[in-house]
């Protein structure tokens, strides 16, 4: 998966929650 697409996806993951997220979080998504 190239950088694009997982900025992408972190992007998409974010509106979907609509809430702040912590980097911890983001961790155990990715």
């Amino acid at each position: 998966m190239s950088n694009v697409e997982l900025e992408r996806s972190i992007e998409a993951i974010l509106m979907v929650v609509d809430e702040p997220v912590s980097e911890l979080t983001l961790a155990q998504v990715l």
